[in-house]
């Protein structure tokens, strides 16, 4: 299949001017021939370069971009040199899916996925974060337990907060939620996301509102699942989703 092909279904439904003005998405490097296959994953890892020579794809669409212009960073910098030779030197394309992909389909495969209904934006100024409705109100223990099952985690950091309310409306983000807090607390009875930090705990404890860390990985895994079967009916092509370590993962 050519890339421009899979360049224009992209463009047709996430679209590249939806993303955030710091945001890195599109075409990084162009497949060196026609594509006979597609790779997914989160993060461009050297171990879904190799998989991706082995199993005949040639271009890889990741959610995360290599770096940020806006945010210069000397490290990533020297990580993204030494990949990009990599992806060169295989032959492989590389398209980074990041804010237009987190505006749609990561927030509907994400409240799915945590079992939620009548589904809405969280953040109408960024279309950031959903809020959702349990079918039936759980004490909130009890949901803590259907989400670590769902989402296959082994550990989840929660706010020490008092009682075991019942939880009907669920706010979450996939990924990096800690600054959509005080958006969730308005909406939901809980806010899940990842990469919450250690005032994000203090405030919850402070205003005895519950929030967990369901991971970085783990919350846009769904997403990326769900994109890939998008492509292979929309597109027809085989798709592979290429699942990168969860590097946030305690290894003891």
């Amino acid at each position: 299949m050519k890339t421009a092909d899979i360049l224009a279904w992209l463009e047709a439904h996430y679209p590249l001017a939806s993303q955030e003005l710091w945001d890195a998405s599109g075409l990084v490097l162009a497949p060196k021939g026609e594509v006979r296959g597609l790779g997914l994953s989160l993060t461009l890892t050297p171990e879904n370069i190799c998989l991706s020579q082995a199993q005949g794809l040639d271009l890889l669409l990741v959610h995360h971009p290599l770096s940020f212009p806006s945010e210069p960073d000397a490290l990533l910098s020297r990580k993204e040199r030494i990949l990009m030779g990599q992806l060169s030197d295989a032959g492989i394309g590389l398209y980074a899916l990041h804010t237009p992909l987190d505006k749609s389909l990561m927030r509907e495969a994400l409240g799915s996925a945590l079992g939620l209904v009548d589904l809405r934006i969280l953040d109408e100024e960024s279309g950031m974060g959903g809020i959702g409705t349990l079918p039936e109100p759980l004490p909130l223990q009890e949901y803590y337990d259907r989400v670590k099952s769902a989402l296959d985690l082994r550990t989840m950091q929660t706010a020490r907060t008092a009682g075991n309310p019942l939880i009907r409306k669920v706010a979450f983000c996939g990924g990096s939620g800690k600054g959509l807090l005080e958006k969730a607390m308005e909406a939901g009875d809980v806010y899940l996301t990842g990469d919450l930090s250690y005032h994000s705990y203090e405030n919850g404890v402070f205003f005895n509102f519950p929030i967990a860390d369901i991971g970085h990985h783990a919350s846009e895994a769904p997403g990326m699942k769900a994109l890939a079967a998008e492509l292979e009916q929309g597109l027809g092509i085989k798709t592979c989703y290429l699942d990168s370590e969860d590097f946030s993962r305690l290894h003891l």
